[in-house]
This record gives structure tokens, sequence and C-alpha cells, in this order.
């Protein structure tokens, strides 16, 4: 996945968060607790980085959310990836579950 195509993706995925669907919402919730999850074993920064990228979105210059979390910026790229894919995993885990809590 291309750099710009990453930024457009999340874009989307920050406007569905925005615009309160559903789905949307219960997958980003299930993708936040699995990286919280993980970074409590693993002593990682998954969760604040995905709180700087989805929900404070004060900083949207990638050296410097890169530079703040004290990880290379081809590692947050690819954290980012990874973030996309478990999110769109779980959106498609709920719907096809039809459980939208």
């Amino acid at each position: 996945m291309q750099k710009r195509a990453i930024q457009t993706e999340e874009e989307r995925i920050i406007s569905m968060l925005d615009n309160n669907v559903p789905f949307a919402k219960a997958a980003f919730g299930k993708m936040y607790a699995r990286f919280e999850e993980n970074d409590a074993m693993d002593s990682t920064c998954h969760a604040a980085i995905i709180r700087t990228i989805y929900i404070v979105r004060r900083e949207t210059v990638i050296w410097k959310i890169a530079r703040d979390h004290n990880v290379g910026e081809r590692t947050l790229y690819r954290y980012r990836k990874t973030y996309m894919k478990w999110y769109y995993f779980y959106i498609n885990w709920i719907s096809a579950a039809g459980d939208v809590a």
C-alpha cells in the first residue's frame, strides 16, 4: 500500500468514526483494545500511536508522529497498515455476526 493510500484510508476510517457509523465504532473499539493488550504484554506503544492518528489528530506529519513515539518512519508505516488490517478484520467480523454493541 502506497503512503498516500494509507493516509486516504485513514481519512476514510476517521470519517466513519466522526459520522458514528456503528460498525466502524465497534470495530475501532475492538482494534484499540487489542493493541492496548498488546502494549501491556509487550511494552509497545501501539495504543498511543492509534490515539494520535485516529482520536487526537493533533499531529498529521508522519515524521513527527514517529519521533514523538520513538519509532522509525518505516516502522510507523508498517504499524499503520497493521492497524488498518485489524480494523477491517473487525468490521467484517462484526458485520458478519450482525453484532453491533
